[in-house]
């Protein structure tokens, strides 16, 4: 004969994947390209691209990011660097 065990059966535990672990894009205005792409690695986040835009700022000086600063992104993404041309380029 059958018998049904004492204590219930454990209820299935269910893990959903969120996808990978998010990271905020610190800001970086205003810092030298190096140590702006030092910051962008020690926050999780990578560096995909470096390009150069119009600012007031220094040349070579970051001058942004794309994603900007404060979004969110999945850890280990690339986001875009923009150094500063220099004040009077184009």
């Amino acid at each position: 004969m059958w018998a049904l065990p004492q204590e219930p059966y454990p209820r299935p535990s269910w893990t959903c994947w969120s996808g990978p672990p998010r990271r905020r894009v610190p800001d970086v205005r205003g810092l030298e390209a190096d140590l702006a792409q030092r910051l962008l690695l020690a926050a999780g986040v990578a560096v995909g691209a470096v390009d150069t835009v119009a600012s007031p700022l220094p040349a070579g000086v970051a001058a942004g990011t794309n994603p900007t600063a404060g979004d969110s992104v999945a850890a280990g993404s690339g986001v875009t660097l923009h150094l500063a041309k220099g004040r009077g380029a184009n």
